[in-house]
């Protein structure tokens, strides 16, 4: 296998000080996150690399309730 989907610290609450400008960037470009998604789902693997806020566990249903969309 030589390809996959890498997903960089899209799991994010946007409270901090950039986090307005982010969340803008972020739902500009979010209809185009899902497109691919969805195609990478049904061909490639989907890796997520993002920072938990210094908690390492692994526990990404935990790091998604956390930001309480």
């Amino acid at each position: 296998m030589k390809d996959a989907l890498l997903l960089v610290d899209v799991v994010n609450d946007f409270r901090h000080e950039d986090g307005g400008a982010l969340l803008a960037s972020f739902r500009q470009r979010h209809p185009r996150l899902v497109e691919a998604l969805e195609w990478a789902r049904g061909s490639i693997p989907v890796l997520y690399a993002n920072d938990d806020w210094g908690r390492w566990d692994g526990n990404a249903p935990g790091l998604v309730s956390c930001i309480g969309w």
